[in-house]
């Protein structure tokens, strides 16, 4: 996908452009790019694992999980967040 690789990349509805996690962040941060892989800017960090991208039907959001341990060593908390999109990238 590019340079650094990706996981999970994502289309938005309209297919202008791709949301992914790429390989160099430890799964931390979440970048968006133009489909023609151009205009990439990094849209979040978490102190997290990122996985489970997914783009609101209008395009203008962009949610993703991100998985830590919980309060015992055998549980994971989960969350979702969801991000705006920049008007650039829309």
């Amino acid at each position: 996908m590019t340079d650094a690789g990706g996981e999970w990349p994502v289309r938005s509805p309209d297919g202008g452009s791709i949301g992914f996690i790429p390989d160099r962040s430890l799964y931390r941060q979440v970048y968006l790019m133009d489909a023609d892989g151009g205009n990439v800017i990094r849209l979040a960090v978490t102190s997290t694992v990122v996985s489970s991208l997914a783009w609101s039907p209008d395009g203008t959001r962009i949610a993703f999980a991100a998985d830590s341990m919980g309060s015992s060593a055998e549980s994971i908390e989960s969350h979702i967040y969801i991000v705006e999109v920049p008007e650039e990238l829309r």
